[in-house]
Parts: structure tokens; C-alpha cells; sequence
């Protein structure tokens, strides 16, 4: 299955964040089973390729994180992962807000049933905070962040495939 660049579903917590000149983007893949939205946050944060995300944070703004955090997070008993926090969650969605408060990591699932089986549409999105202001005082994304978009489109393709693999590779069998 291919990530696919889709529209934000109506009833997504990203929703709040599409005014204001923000970015906000949405990719999906579907996978075979039925998993949660916690699961596939696990399955996201312990990709091979996310982990190396986590050593550059770890380095770059003093934020470690452990596998044992992220379990500690999925089950409520702590609010902040690495360079994270939870902004909100319910069963099916998660937002994660940085540490700057500059950028959102998003997660939905919705369970397919299909007439091969049950599958999971995985989402995954970014939001970037407009901060600047142009000249007539209305929000802007900063030149840092669009030039972080070019990087970020393909970025943000490889975490959702690598979370989507992880997934389905290393978790319980659907």
C-alpha cells in the first residue's frame, strides 16, 4: 500500500488549526487488521526511522526518550515524550504539541471493513503554527518553516510508512 496525500476528515482534531495561515497537512495508508490509535502511535515513535529522530532530538534540544516514556504515555501515566506532549487524545486521535509549541504531530485511525477483512486506515498529519506576522499584521508561516516544508512533505511520507510497516511487522497479529 502507497501513502496517499488525503483531505483532512471532517471530524479530525485538526480541524482547530486550519485557519490562520497555519500549514496543516494529512497523509494515510491503509494496512490489514485491526489496530488502535495507540498502537499505531507506538508503532510510529518505535520505527527504526523515527528513532533516529529521537538521537537527533536527544542531541539537538536535550530531550531523551525511552521506549518505557512511550509506553508510560500510551497508558496515561505521563504527559510528555522526548520534545512531546499530549494536546489532546481520544480513542481514535492523537495530537502531539512540541515542546516550542510551534508544530503538531497528529494521528487518527479508522477501522475499514472491506470484503478481504478488516483493515485500518492509518492518518497521519502536521500542523505548523503560523507565528510571523506579515505587514498588515496577518499570521504567516516564517521562512525557516517554508523551507522546511520542502524537506518535511517527504519527511512526513517515510515516518508514516515506517510506522505502517512497524505495525504490521511487530505488533499483535490481526
Amino acid at each position: 500500500m502507497s501513502v496517499l496525500i488525503t483531505e483532512i476528515p471532517r471530524v479530525s482534531l485538526l480541524q482547530n488549526y486550519v485557519v490562520n495561515n497555519n500549514y496543516v497537512d494529512c497523509l494515510s495508508i491503509v494496512v490489514d487488521g485491526d489496530y488502535s490509535c495507540k498502537e499505531f502511535v507506538r508503532a510510529f515513535y518505535t520505527s527504526w526511522f523515527f528513532k533516529l529522530e529521537r538521537l537527533f532530538i536527544t542531541f539537538t534540544v536535550l530531550k531523551p526518550s525511552t521506549d518505557k516514556q512511550l509506553e508510560q504515555l500510551l497508558k496515561g501515566e505521563r504527559q510528555k515524550f522526548s520534545a512531546w506532549s499530549v494536546e489532546k487524545n481520544t480513542d481514535d486521535q492523537w495530537i502531539m504539541c512540541d515542546f516550542l509549541s510551534k508544530t503538531r504531530s497528529w494521528f487518527m485511525v479508522t477501522p475499514l471493513k472491506t470484503d478481504t477483512g478488516i483493515k485500518t486506515q492509518l492518518y497521519f498529519g502536521t500542523v505548523i503554527v503560523a507565528s510571523a506576522k506579515d505587514k498588515s499584521g496577518k499570521s504567516k508561516l516564517t521562512l525557516f518553516f517554508k523551507l522546511l516544508l520542502i524537506f518535511h512533505k517527504w519527511y512526513a511520507a517515510r515516518l508514516l510508512k515506517a510506522a505502517q510497516l512497524n505495525l504490521t511487522r511487530n505488533s499483535r497479529k490481526p
